[in-house]
């Protein structure tokens, strides 16, 4: 298979939703990434993510983004499991990297190709990747909700009043005085409509705090 389901994605799922996940090699993929890189704090970099046989499934899928045959075996994946789900009332969820991102033009056009064959699935992603998504040479489809994710090195392209977007706080306090919706628990919130501003509370060293992402993006 080439999608799977880690903890999270269990976790947000529910009697009527199913979500599964694609991830490829961080790092390497992740060409607008700014203070996670440069401090070293990835979370995909780190952790159960360095288990020999994780980084050598996420290499192996990131050589596989680049097959020709890439758009039409995932196409013939989420044809198969989304025509079982739906028999059974069960709409499907698929996040696009849980590590990783879409390293260029070619291959975000893939997955566009690969979202318009379903319209009844749901597609989201986090991304970093802001400029391939701002010069789009298509309309992006309706069911792909993109969450931009800040700290990269093209936040200034982002406009935090009407694009939805993804920021890391020191606390809850400091989240909620913002303005943001905690989306920490599990994921749903990241693909449901008419929430704009996503926030998420530090909780391991590794991650870069609100402030610390402000200075490091500054520098």
């Amino acid at each position: 298979m080439l999608l799977t389901q880690n903890s999270k994605m269990r976790k947000t799922g529910s009697d009527t939703v199913r979500v599964f996940n694609w991830t490829i090699r961080a790092g390497v993929s992740c060409p607008y990434a700014g203070a996670c890189n440069k401090v070293g704090t990835c979370y995909a970099q780190s952790g159960a993510y360095q288990f020999g046989n994780v980084k050598r499934k996420h290499e192996a899928n990131l050589e596989f983004t680049k097959n020709e045959f890439f758009v039409r075996s995932m196409t013939t994946e989420i044809g198969r499991i989304s025509k079982r789900l739906a028999k059974q009332g069960i709409t499907m969820v698929v996040r696009i990297h849980d590590a990783g991102d879409f390293y260029s033009m070619e291959y975000l056009l893939k997955w566009l190709t690969i979202i318009n064959e379903f319209p009844n699935v749901t597609f989201y992603c986090y991304t970093k990747s802001v400029p391939l998504f701002k010069r789009l040479p298509m309309t992006r489809p309706f069911n792909l909700i993109v969450n931009y994710s800040m700290g990269g090195i093209a936040d200034r392209q982002v406009n935090e009043d009407t694009d939805r977007h993804v920021h890391i706080f020191e606390s809850e306090e400091q989240l909620v005085a913002a303005g943001y919706t905690r989306n920490d628990e599990d994921d749903h919130l990241a693909f449901e409509p008419g929430i704009t501003k996503l926030g998420l509370v530090a909780r391991w060293k590794m991650v870069p705090t609100w402030k610390s992402v402000q200075e490091l993006v500054a520098v």
